[in-house]
């Protein structure tokens, strides 16, 4: 079997966002929660590099009014951890 790649990946998390309700997300959620300890902190690596990346795309092209709440809220959140996450030992 080959590897997805970053973006079958991206549009298969897309696909399932779209229209999904709290207790889908809470679902999710719940699944990653019981994945191996190992992926847990690869995933929430990667969801820490999604709030880093949000809280810098103020600056880009790619934000308007649609995802306002989430760039304000990611630069709150990455401003309050960004020194302990700088200081991390590397995921992978």
């Amino acid at each position: 079997m080959q590897r997805q790649t970053a973006k079958e990946v991206a549009e298969v998390i897309s696909r399932y966002v779209n229209g999904a309700g709290t207790e889908d997300i809470s679902a999710l959620a719940d699944e990653i929660l019981w994945d191996h300890r190992t992926l847990q902190q690869q995933t929430f690596g990667l969801m820490m590099t999604c709030i880093e990346k949000w809280a810098r795309v103020g600056l880009t092209p790619n934000f308007d009014a649609r995802n306002e709440y989430t760039v304000k809220l990611c630069k709150m959140m990455f401003e309050a951890v960004k020194d302990e996450w700088y200081g991390r030992v590397p995921l992978i």
